[in-house]
């Protein structure tokens, strides 16, 4: 069972109920992310040698539980989806195959859905719901309901543009940036990724948000100013897809870094995160339905209308 609760973003009112699995989700957090999101002091260095052991699929699933989600849930606890915009002329009725349900990785991205949701159909806006989950759950699900809607991870849009520059620096001819952006910090001295010490285990985190990373780096510089792995630093930008397929990867020269990599949600969803924490502590729950987004029941409608309609 899902608790349902009222809650106030940080940053501004989400106008709508949250369902959350909040017990479960801040475990993980905290104890995984929590440490390195928060810049708990660590040593940097350079990718040594580990045995290549592919992840086993409970690890794999793992890494993703660490970075939260936001899904847009129907009255019914089915998802919103989405469908895409038309091309001008064109008149064929949308399928189901084009439908689209959308996974927010920041609160900023949701609440903006949520203002274009109020203004095409405010009514069903109002009965709305907001799931968090996560990565590993929504991908879990694609995964279980292959001829349903595709998911569509919704990147931080403020970090398109400097994702789309770095991205440029390698195909100068690239017109926008394909997917959800990752930011990775490398030593160009030794072509080697940059690693933080974690309870014992060097690892290579990857930023969802660049402020993020570049607030870690300074922090180390404050704290060792003379240390050489901060030399020569560069940031790279890879896709959320692409991390996935090394973290999911069986080849022999990929199974290192895939032992390594961790994913850094961006600070701002933690913060939001634990802010709606507070307040479900502090809220008498009300009892609902368990949301069944997540077990094979979202077969969308095609809305007659197309041109990116949302199905409420």
């Amino acid at each position: 069972m899902a608790d349902q609760i009222s809650a106030t973003s940080p940053k501004r009112s989400i106008a709508t109920r949250i369902h959350g699995r909040f017990n479960r989700l801040g475990k993980r957090l905290r104890g995984g992310v929590a440490a390195t999101a928060g810049g708990a002091l660590m040593l940097l260095g350079t990718l040594g040698s580990l045995p290549a052991i592919a992840l086993t699929d409970e690890e794999f699933k793992q890494r993703l539980d660490l970075v939260p989600v936001f899904t847009v849930l129907r009255e019914d606890n089915r998802p919103v989806v989405v469908f895409p915009q038309r091309r001008p002329g064109d008149t064929t009725p949308p399928t189901p195959a084009d439908a689209r349900i959308l996974s927010f990785l920041d609160p900023e991205g949701l609440e903006k859905f949520m203002e274009r949701l109020r203004e095409e159909d405010s009514e069903a806006a109002s009965r709305v719901t907001v799931l968090v989950s996560s990565v590993g759950e929504v991908y879990q699900w694609g995964t279980d309901n292959p001829d349903g809607p595709q998911v569509q991870y919704v990147p931080i849009i403020s970090e398109l543009p400097r994702a789309l520059e770095l991205a440029r620096e390698v195909n100068p001819d690239l017109a926008r940036f394909p997917g959800v952006p990752l930011f990775v910090a490398t030593n160009s001295e030794n072509n080697g990724y940059l690693t933080l010490e974690q309870n014992g285990r060097k690892v290579v985190p990857f930023f969802f948000r660049l402020e993020d990373l570049n607030t870690t780096l300074e922090t180390f510089r404050r704290q060792s100013p003379t240390n050489p792995a901060l030399n020569n630093i560069n940031i790279e930008v890879s896709t959320l897809g692409q991390v996935i397929n090394v973290l999911k990867s069986s080849a022999a020269d990929e199974q290192e870094l895939a032992e390594r990599i961790r994913l850094i949600p961006s600070g701002e969803t933690m913060r939001y995160i634990g802010g709606l924490q507070q307040s479900r502590e502090g809220a008498t729950p009300q009892r609902s339905q368990e949301s069944n987004a997540t077990q094979g029941d979202a077969t969308p409608t095609p809305s007659p209308t197309g041109a990116g309609a949302l199905m409420p």
